[in-house]
């Protein structure tokens, strides 16, 4: 059977910011084998399964109770932001119902010894003032701490810690008293992931080994042992649509419920055409092959058994003029120095990773990459950072098989970009520039330097010349790259002509 629990939250004044459960009053749920989950010593949990968002969490939950006849209740923890009508149970063994679902959350009172967690931060005094937004506590040193929107309230006096918590009342099928297995499903804001991976770098051998690390936030009071992981790169679910999460599969849930959406039909028009229903666009997802013991406040967990080298080279780039003059109109400006203003001769030096050549394992989710490389000494020096495993485009399943990384300026090379020609055609309608781009390096070897041209005046444009053959590339409706070899210690120029007409 399932049900959507009942929205009636007990307990007035703290209901809101800070919600404490009272663990009192029929049977407890207790652990499902070996694998079973904790709960901070209140109450053990069964399996668990979570779906992990940029900003929050998918939690589906086992839970076994009590062999019992007639009505009972069951206590489940919960995060606190977790309400009773935001709950999915069901009964997925045992012949019981749910009847209904209270999410308890008795009010605080001056004088109780109490114990606040905010991630890995705890706070413990006597409660000396309760407000809808904060709560103040007195030390045991008579310190004074004020908490704005307090998280995770643990009453200390009075028996077991009380925690806020889902009273579950079951009633068993007549003549049946067997134990109930329940399914609990809900989200919450309070556990969250992130990526981070290093690439070491090995600049002499042209080699890269790649570390990988998933970081879990977990400030929802409640810990799981043995889980099962899933990672989505994408917004948790505003609201539960069914027990699938409404994604179609384990735990996969979206903001809009994973469904396609919806376009109105004509009632005017015939069957064959009224719209086709469109596909939601695909969400990045990834399960760890691997169970995962999710504890309290942050960790780290590993996301590859061992390093994994990739070829790795070093990118030189000369972008004099970069995009901030592009102009977008068919008609090109005329003025005379358009786009010579900027003289810069830079040269940007970055590292490509080939993704695509190493073998690395399948599905590890996109995150921030560091770039450092080791010192003779041992020591390792950051070089920068950018985005890794992003897929290609939106929707896509496919990892842009590339990974660029910007480290800063080059020392052995410098650009210096020249205009040779400005000729203004009105009665043929057409602008003719011609630039030659000269490259210096004082480096002891060649080096290989991408130049990289705006045609910024505007978007009708032909390049009649160039000097540079076949390693000429198209980036963009006003971006050409050119590719030239600088010789060790010498020069090497790059000359083209381009036409604007309209």
């Amino acid at each position: 059977m399932v049900t959507r629990a009942a929205a009636r939250s007990g307990g007035a004044a703290l209901a809101a910011a800070v919600a404490v459960a009272a663990c009192g009053g029929g049977g407890a749920a207790r652990p499902r084998g070996p694998g079973a989950a904790r709960a901070g010593g209140d109450v053990s949990t069964g399996e668990a399964a979570l779906t992990l968002y940029r900003d929050g969490a998918l939690v589906r939950e086992r839970h076994v109770a009590p062999a019992g006849t007639g009505r009972r209740t069951v206590v489940v923890p919960l995060p606190v932001d977790v309400d009773a009508g935001g709950l999915e149970i069901r009964v997925v063994r045992g012949a019981a119902a749910v009847v209904s679902a209270t999410v308890r959350a008795p009010a605080l009172t001056r004088g109780e010894l109490i114990e606040v967690r905010d991630g890995d931060r705890v706070v413990r005094g006597t409660l000396a003032e309760v407000a809808p937004d904060q709560i103040v506590l007195v030390d045991e040193r008579g310190g004074l701490h004020a908490l704005l929107d307090p998280h995770h309230v643990v009453r200390l006096a009075g028996g077991a810690p009380a925690r806020h918590a889902a009273a579950i009342e079951l009633e068993a099928t007549p003549g049946e008293a067997g134990e109930v297995e329940l399914e609990v499903v809900y989200v919450t804001r309070a556990l969250k992931w992130r990526a981070d991976y290093t690439l070491v770098m090995d600049s002499r051998r042209g080699r890269a080994q790649l570390h990988g690390n998933l970081g879990i936030d977990n400030a929802t009071g409640l810990a799981w042992d043995d889980a099962a992981i899933t990672l989505i790169d994408g917004e948790r679910p505003v609201k539960l649509v069914d027990l699938d999460g409404g994604g179609g599969g384990a735990g996969g849930a979206s903001s809009n419920g994973g469904r396609a959406p919806k376009k109105v039909a004509d009632p005017t028009k015939p069957r064959a055409e009224q719209p086709a229903p469109v596909a939601a666009p695909a969400t990045p997802r990834t399960a760890l092959p691997f169970p995962v013991d999710v504890a309290l406040g942050a960790q780290a967990v590993a996301l590859l058994g061992a390093a994994h080298e990739l070829p790795a080279r070093a990118t030189l780039v000369y972008d004099p003029v970069g995009d901030e003059s592009n102009l977008t109109g068919k008609e090109p400006i005329r003025t005379r120095d358009y786009g010579l203003d900027r003289r810069s001769t830079a040269v940007s030096q970055s590292f490509d990773v080939d993704l695509k050549a190493a073998r690395i394992p399948e599905g590890l989710p996109a995150g921030r990459v560091r770039l450092v490389e080791r010192t003779r000494s041992g020591a390792l020096t950051p070089l920068g950072e950018a985005r890794i495993f992003e897929r290609a485009s939106s929707g896509s399943e496919e990892v842009s098989p590339t990974t660029s990384i910007a480290v800063g300026r080059a020392g052995h090379v410098e650009g210096k970009r020249t205009r040779r020609e400005y000729t203004l055609d009105e009665d043929g309608k057409r602008l003719i520039e011609e630039f030659e781009i000269t490259l210096t390096s004082t480096a002891d070897h060649p080096v290989e330097v991408t130049v990289r041209e705006h045609l910024y005046r505007g978007l009708n444009w032909t390049l009649p010349y160039h000097n540079v053959g076949a390693a000429i590339t198209k980036e963009g409706p006003q971006k050409v790259a050119m590719r030239t070899t600088v010789p060790a210690g010498g020069q090497a120029r790059v000359i083209y002509r381009i036409i604007y007409y309209w």
